[in-house]
């Protein structure tokens, strides 16, 4: 992996969290009506894990997928328009920020209901694997997600039907030490299924362990979990439990601190286009309550 490929995940990485941070002021503004929810210091597992997958390859999330969206190449000024419920919103304002879709970058939500995409991405690699297609499906959990059992019945069928599915739990720890101890949070691991628990504050690390599980996906149909730990943030929070700052200062050592200032004006001038954008789009005639 070459430094230049390094500068442009750590673009994304800004992306990400300059959208979280822009949202979180429109928010507090009362210029938005839909839920927002933080993605926060999770940034290394959405830009990690897409930049191994195919263009071909299916991702679907939980609520909080503007990361995934913004990792697998939707258009930062889209999203904007759509947490405004405006009609140049990727989804026409239709969908808030909490169900968000886009087909052409396989992004499959994007769902609100605790759970939802658990299944329905078995579907889709069932589907790949009926069609005799060769990609893979990346299912992104978050704690919530463990609590109706769906994802130990969904991983039973995975084995027994030998999809080429990926599981990845965005474990957020609200505690230091069960962060540094990589304390698990999944009650049941389904027997003979792959298994990996990592730094998801790492973006190495996080690309090595879904490297892995896809090649493994995509050759052998050999069904995989992901736990990628990561720390809540707060006010307390040092910067060395920052996942763009652990990513940044790599860069400063690389002798890379000049383009990655760079990548934070370029970030910054694609902010700033696209709020300029939302000044003249129309606003959706619907409620756009995100539930």
């Amino acid at each position: 992996m070459d430094q230049e490929e390094i500068i442009q995940l750590y673009k994304e990485m800004r992306r990400i969290r300059r959208f979280e941070e822009e949202a979180t002021l429109l928010s507090q503004q009362y210029k938005i009506h839909t839920n927002l929810y933080s993605y926060k210091n999770r940034e290394a597992i959405a830009v990690g894990a897409t930049s191994v997958m195919e263009a071909d390859d299916f991702v679907l999330s939980s609520c909080r997928g503007h990361g995934f969206y913004l990792a697998r190449g939707g258009s930062m000024r889209e999203l904007f328009a759509e947490l405004l419920g405006h009609s140049g919103g990727c989804c026409g304002g239709n969908a808030g920020l909490l169900n968000i879709f886009d087909i052409e970058h396989r992004y499959i939500g994007g769902w609100s209901i605790t759970g939802a995409q658990i299944s329905i991405a078995a579907g889709f690699a069932y589907a790949q694997v009926y069609h005799d297609v060769p990609n893979v499906t990346l299912c992104f959990l978050s704690n919530d997600d463990l609590s109706n059992g769906l994802l130990y019945e969904t991983a039973s069928l995975a084995k027994k039907w030998e999809l080429p599915l990926v599981f990845i739990l965005q474990n957020q720890h609200t505690v230091l030490e069960d962060f540094k101890n990589l304390k698990s949070s999944i009650f049941i691991r389904p027997a003979e299924f792959n298994y990996d628990s990592i730094n998801g504050l790492d973006l190495f690390a996080v690309r090595g362990a879904v490297h892995t599980a896809i090649t493994a996906a995509r050759e052998s149909h050999l069904s995989s979990i992901i736990e990628a730990h990561t720390i809540l943030e707060n006010d307390t929070t040092s910067e060395e439990y920052d996942s763009l700052f652990i990513l940044g200062k790599k860069l400063t050592a690389f002798g890379k601190s000049e383009a990655r200032n760079n990548m934070d004006k370029e970030v910054e001038a694609e902010i700033q286009q696209s709020k300029r954008f939302l000044d003249t789009s129309t606003t959706a005639n619907i409620d756009n309550s995100g539930d």
